[in-house]
């Protein structure tokens, strides 16, 4: 196993602990580095590291929020950190139920305190603002029920997106409430053949990093030549993915999983599903050695990769790795076609 460094919840008092969070998600760095450079396996580094991230952020989560608020407030976990696959820099994108009576104001404050401490170990805010303290993704269960249910009579771009956000969803602690309501988002997208069609067309074709005549399309960013590792090739597989699993019922959360059952089920081929993961866990492994160098360096995290630092065998699998999340692409593509 990877023996990551232990976490001390006294490090999210103030001023000593900061020193010491950026110490911690140091050596977490050097202690991935050097499992990475033996070669080893991603799949096993991810499986290590998740109940890390959950014990840091239910740490933070009773640091920064009081008991008597925390009472009835209910925390999902969205995005990565919902599948279980949380990298050393992964947003901090989340929703929060409420139960019973809570003062708004007071609730608004403590997760602007909570947003800013978890910062520190890792847990930058997230960019698209899917956040408690955004009015959108906070209220009761019936609020979340009501605007589900808006978001599939108006299926738009942006409600759709949110609906499919609400799928991937786990609840931080015990809360059996939250089921109710990303079954009605599940099912809703099971049902619509153009909520399906939405996903596969306005956001899955044509992402992938590669130019029509197959070659690797690279990006500038601040005059440097970069690869856009998260939206070029991780997104497009497990948005992807995400899309057949709700198409064929599959309960499962994580990528890996939701594989498993669509080759268990036939609905892709063995040998397609090992080049879909490995082409995933290539592209984990290229954002994670990012991640590893802007946290041993001082940097903020970023979502690419520097082109001129992937060697000629690097270059050469990435635009392998792409050839099949772009074939996985023009698979669904074709699968989910207009409704008429």
């Amino acid at each position: 196993m990877v023996a990551f460094p232990q976490f001390d919840q006294t490090w999210l008092a103030v001023p000593e602990g900061q020193r010491r969070r950026k110490e911690w998600l140091e050596a977490v760095a050097e202690v991935s580095l050097a499992w990475f450079l033996e070669g080893k396996s991603v799949e096993v580094w991810l499986d290590a590291f998740q109940p890390i991230r959950e014990q840091v952020l239910k740490s933070g989560w009773s640091y920064y929020i009081p008991k008597e608020i925390r009472t009835y407030l209910h925390y999902i976990r969205f995005g990565s950190g919902g599948r279980g696959e949380d990298l050393i820099y992964s947003d901090l994108d989340y929703a929060i139920v409420t139960t019973g009576s809570v003062d708004a104001l007071a609730v608004k404050g403590r997760l602007h305190d909570f947003i800013r401490g978890m910062n520190d170990f890792g847990f930058p805010p997230c960019q698209g603002f899917v956040m408690g303290t955004n009015p959108r993704w906070i209220g009761s269960t019936e609020d979340f029920v009501r605007r589900i249910n808006q978001y599939l009579a108006y299926p738009d771009w942006e409600n759709t997106r949110y609906l499919f956000m609400v799928v991937d969803g786990r609840p931080l602690f015990s809360f059996d409430a939250w089921s109710e309501i990303s079954n009605l988002a599940r099912s809703g997208i099971c049902n619509s053949p153009f909520i399906r069609w939405e996903m596969a067309h306005l956001g899955i074709h044509k992402t992938v990093s590669l130019s029509l005549l197959g070659h690797v399309q690279t990006a500038r960013v601040d005059d440097v030549e970069v690869l856009p590792i998260k939206e070029g090739l991780i997104s497009p597989i497990i948005h992807s993915v995400r899309l057949l699993a709700l198409t064929h019922r599959i309960g499962q959360l994580g990528t890996s999983a939701r594989l498993k059952e669509l080759e268990r089920g036939g609905w892709l081929t063995a040998t397609f599903v090992n080049r879909v993961q490995r082409a995933l866990a290539f592209g984990w492994k290229l954002r994670l050695m990012a991640q590893i160098r802007d946290a041993l360096g001082g940097g903020s995290p970023k979502e690419h990769v520097l082109w001129s630092a992937l060697s000629d065998e690097e270059r050469e699998l990435a635009a392998e790795h792409l050839r099949t999340a772009r074939e996985l692409e023009r698979l669904v593509h074709r699968a989910f076609r207009k409704p008429r």
